[in-house]
C-alpha cells in the first residue's frame, strides 16, 4: 500500500513539532535570508536566521539598550553586549566607591580644620596662673603648654613651701593650694591631650584616605581600570554590533 505525502502535509507536520517544541520558527526564503542583516527589523524575539555562514538571533540591540525595537543581531554583538554590562556595573560600582571615599575625605578634612582652630585658639588663650603677693598682680600664661609648665613650678614651689612650714594653720593653706594647683593641671593636660589627639587623628585618617584615593585613581588603580575597561568595552560593543554586518 503506497503513501503519497504532499508538501501541505509535511509543512503541517513540521509546524506541530514546532510548536510542541517552543521553538521559534522563521520561513524565511533563500532569497530574503541572504539578504538579512544586522540591525534589519525581525518581528520574533529569539527567532534565528542563518546567512551565510552567519547566524543571527531576533532581539534589542545593546547599544541602545532602552529602546525596545526587534533588529537581528550577530552572536558576536551579543556577546560583546554581555561583555559591556559586566565592565558596566564594575565601573558603576568603583564610581560608588569613588564617591564615598570622596564624602569621607571632605568630612574629614571638616574635622582636621576645627580640631586644628581649637587647638590654635588654645594656644592663644591667656590661663591666670596666680596673683604676686607683694604687687597684687595677677600672672598669666599664653596657651596650654605654657600654663602647664607654669603650673607646675607654682605646684613644685607650693610642696616646697608646705613642706618648710610648721604651723599647722600654713600647712594646711600649702595643701589647700598644692590640691588645687593639681586639679587644675589635670584639666589643663586633659584638654591639651583632647585637642592634640584630634588633630593626630583627623590627619593620620586623611593620609589612610587620601592613599586610598590614589590608590584607586592612579594607574592600575580599581577606577582608572574599571573606566579604561568600559571604553574598551564600548568601543567592541559599537564595532560588533554595527548595522550592514
Amino acid at each position: 500500500m503506497s503513501i503519497t505525502f504532499t508538501t501541505k502535509k509535511v509543512l503541517g507536520a513540521v509546524l506541530a513539532a514546532a510548536l510542541l517544541s517552543g521553538t521559534a520558527i522563521v520561513s524565511i526564503a533563500p532569497a530574503q535570508a541572504a539578504s538579512v542583516k544586522q540591525g534589519a527589523a525581525c518581528s520574533v524575539a529569539g527567532a534565528k536566521s542563518k546567512s551565510g555562514a552567519t547566524t543571527y538571533t531576533c532581539g534589542t540591540n545593546p547599544v541602545t539598550p532602552t529602546s525596545m525595537k526587534l533588529v537581528w543581531l550577530t552572536s558576536n554583538c551579543i556577546n560583546q553586549g554581555s561583555t559591556f554590562k559586566v565592565a558596566q556595573s564594575a565601573n558603576n560600582t568603583s564610581a560608588g566607591v569613588l564617591s564615598q571615599l570622596q564624602t569621607a575625605i571632605a568630612a574629614n578634612q571638616t574635622e582636621l580644620t576645627n580640631a586644628q582652630t581649637a587647638l590654635a585658639a588654645a594656644n592663644a588663650k591667656q590661663y591666670f596662673i596666680s596673683t604676686d603677693q607683694t604687687t597684687k598682680t595677677k600672672i598669666y600664661a599664653t596657651g596650654l603648654a605654657a600654663a602647664i609648665t607654669a603650673l607646675q613650678a607654682k605646684l613644685a614651689a607650693d610642696q616646697t613651701a608646705y613642706a618648710a612650714a610648721t604651723a599647722l594653720a600654713d600647712k594646711t593653706a600649702w595643701q589647700t593650694a598644692i590640691t588645687q594647683r593639681s586639679g587644675l593641671i589635670q584639666v589643663l593636660t586633659h584638654e591639651q591631650n583632647i585637642l592634640n589627639t584630634s588633630v593626630t587623628n583627623a590627619q593620620t585618617n586623611l593620609t589612610t584616605l587620601n592613599s586610598q584615593l590614589t590608590t584607586l585613581t592612579g594607574p592600575g588603580g580599581g577606577s582608572a581600570t574599571a573606566k579604561a575597561t568600559l571604553a574598551t568595552a564600548t568601543k567592541s560593543l559599537a564595532a560588533a554590533c554595527k548595522a550592514g554586518l
